[in-house]
């Protein structure tokens, strides 16, 4: 009989090869047998070992380990033994960046996932490009390194580039270097003129930049971003946004504040040069402070965005540490809209904001809202008095709400009021 050390260890067994054995486990006290193995051949336990063993195990349902291994590739095949422990530990400072990118290189069109074992990678900018692979990263943290900043360059630490496609990542958790990075412009992930990419739920914290960034352009086929699906998008001590798309076409399950965010909580808004792709999003919920629906550019009006609810309170604003030259401080709009052709929210609920709480610019055609709902808005603004503003010419457009709900801050304030151009109002109820 062999037994165990207190660690659990058994000394070495050398079998003869010309000799049967038989096996039996049992539990410590040695009155229960688990296993009872009659007989056990030494030549099958000396090729489990060959490279071929696998193929040897049952799992069941016909398949081998062999089957399994063929479908799951795991990133510490590429890592060096000595550094995984301190990456299962979270407490890792190799730059892993070259192994994924092994890695990936392993698993790119094949159809197989790529496993990620639970812990912190610390690592550059990780790009995952190629087509026809699974990523799993539900239990693993990608820590960016600091001095990547400084050129006004984008420095995502995890990007989908124009040559990816057909890319499924798990959920997964960001952490950059807000304090001593420079610019605006790492993200956590950068989606770029990439196309039908799915991401599970997302959480960042301390990134100088957007959690969620996208990137589109209508000047080729090539550079449009198309058939992005993200899970919930959270976001924590953010320099910038929880999502901004600088074009591109997104469905978004939800996105969340839980700390400072220096500019918008939800950001469709192409940037001011020429080219860029209107942004068509749909957004199942935000609960946050700050949406802005615009194009920075006057030619490029955006199609479509599409949110179930929203959940907007002038408590949650925060800025940013160190903070944004762009924070809206206290003064802060709930939901601003411009140069979008459609805007629908189910539900918009509205409060503690010391400003009026929607504005309306120029060039919008449609706003469709279900029902909007205010308390504890516009008391201390002394100008326009109102809940919502037109300040633009919206020529055309009409802003339709089903029913509206809440109470003035006094009997001088109203809840439409237009300071420029005529402003469509179809309300169904108040």
């Amino acid at each position: 009989m062999v037994t165990a050390d207190a660690g659990g260890k058994f000394v070495p067994i050398y079998f003869d090869a010309t000799k049967a054995y038989r096996g039996i486990l049992e539990n410590s006290t040695g009155t229960t047998t688990i296993y009872d193995i009659d007989p056990i051949n030494p030549r099958i336990l000396y090729e489990l070992g060959l490279s071929g063993g696998a193929g040897m195990i049952g799992i069941g349902n016909g398949r081998t380990q062999a089957d399994k291994n063929a479908e799951i590739v795991s990133v510490f095949d590429y890592i060096p033994f000595a550094e995984q422990a301190a990456i299962l530990a979270g407490t890792s400072t190799y730059d892993c960046t070259d192994d994924i990118h092994d890695a990936r290189d392993a698993v790119d069109g094949t159809g197989k996932t790529l496993r990620f074992p639970g812990g912190t990678y610390y690592v550059g900018e990780v790009e995952f490009s190629g087509s026809g692979y699974i990523l799993d990263t539900s239990a693993a943290t990608f820590q960016q390194k600091p001095g990547l900043t400084g050129d006004e360059g984008l420095h995502p630490i995890i990007t989908f580039p124009q040559s990816a496609s057909n890319i499924r990542m798990g959920d997964v958790r960001l952490s950059g270097n807000i304090a001593t990075d420079e610019d605006e412009y790492s993200h956590g992930i950068a989606v770029i003129s990439a196309n039908n990419i799915t991401i599970g739920d997302v959480y960042g914290e301390d990134i100088r930049g957007d959690v969620l960034y996208t990137y589109g352009r209508n000047t080729s086929e090539a550079e449009y971003q198309r058939n992005l699906t993200v899970g919930v998008v959270r976001g924590s001590n953010i320099l910038r946004c929880i999502v901004a798309m600088a074009g591109g076409d997104a469905t978004i399950e939800g996105i969340v504040q839980e700390g400072g965010v220096g500019y918008r909580c939800f950001d469709p808004e192409p940037n001011a040069e020429a080219g860029y792709q209107p942004v068509s999003a749909r957004v199942g919920f935000i609960r946050g402070s700050t949406i802005q629906i615009t194009s920075a550019a006057v030619g490029n009006i955006n199609a479509y965005v599409s949110i179930d609810e929203a959940d907007l309170d002038g408590d949650l604003l925060e800025d940013s540490t160190p903070g944004y030259t762009g924070y809206p401080g206290a003064n802060a709009i709930a939901l601003a809209i411009n140069r979008t052709n459609t805007v629908r929210i189910g539900k918009l609920t509205m409060r503690n904001y010391d400003s009026y709480p929607v504005s309306l610019a120029d060039l919008w055609k449609s706003i469709q809202i279900g029902v909007m709902d205010f308390s504890g808005c516009g008391a201390v603004e002394a100008v326009f008095k109102s809940i919502v503003v037109q300040q633009g010419a919206a020529g055309n457009g009409v802003f339709k709400v089903d029913h509206v709900t809440g109470i003035l801050a006094s009997s001088a304030h109203m809840i439409f009021r237009s300071d420029t151009g005529l402003l469509k109002i179809y309300c169904g109820g108040v």
